[in-house]
This record gives C-alpha cells, structure tokens and sequence, in this order.
C-alpha cells in the first residue's frame, strides 16, 4: 500500500500536546504527541470533533507518540468512538505497547479498533470504508 500525505494537513500544538491531522486513503489520520491528559481535553475535543466533521467513514488516532495518557484522554477517545459510530464511521487507534495495555486494563480493548502500526491501521480503514 503506498500512502498519500499530501492532502489537507494542519497541525495543532500547544506546547503538551501536538496533532497532525492529514488524510491518507480517503481516511482521516490524525498523529497524536505528548500528553494526553486532564490539562489538554478542551483541545483534545476540539481536535477530535474537527476530525470528526471532515470524517467519511473512518478515523485513525496514532498514539504512538503519547507519552502520558490519563483517564481524560480514554475518556475522549470513547467520545470520538461514539460520535463516530452515530455517523455509522469507525475509528481506528494506532498503540504503544503502554497504551495498548492500558486499553486492555480498562476493557476498551474490547471495544476499540487498535494496531500496532500506523500502516495496519490505515490499510483496514481503508478497505472498511470501500465495502
């Protein structure tokens, strides 16, 4: 799969908390950096309900570059898995080893699409959104 970055990326950073959002395969990506915790949710949301309106059918979050996630951040996480779903789109989370244990403690493992590479993610995403 060769994947196109060069359709609309803007880029959100505030100093502990950085968002690339760009789209890849007709599905949007956003690349998530730094700390995703009670300090940052008001900007997290705003990131998550940007995405959410430019999304067609799939949504993929790489956490791989979040270094601290707190129960704020899972919770917006569930916001965007919900809000999504009322769209009839998914969402699909891209893990570090930490946050993918993390999903599994707190059982959202069960209820969250998550990937080890940004590139599973993104070829599922896209093969779901063409059925």
């Amino acid at each position: 799969m060769t994947a196109s970055y060069d359709r609309h990326t803007t880029l959100t950073d505030n100093g502990r908390l950085r968002c690339l959002s760009t789209e890849v395969e007709d599905v949007r990506l956003l690349a998530m950096s730094g700390e995703l915790d009670f300090a940052v949710r008001n900007e997290f949301r705003a990131v998550l309900q940007t995405a959410i309106a430019s999304t067609k059918a799939s949504l993929v979050i790489d956490l791989t570059g979040v270094h601290y996630i707190d129960s704020s951040g899972f919770a917006e996480l569930m916001y965007a898995w919900k809000q999504l779903g009322d769209r009839q789109a998914r969402l699909y989370v891209v893990t570090s080893p930490h946050v993918q244990r993390l999903l599994r403690i707190l059982g959202l493992d069960q209820v969250i699409e998550h990937y080890e590479t940004r590139g599973g993610a993104i070829e599922s995403a896209a093969r779901n959104a063409s059925l």
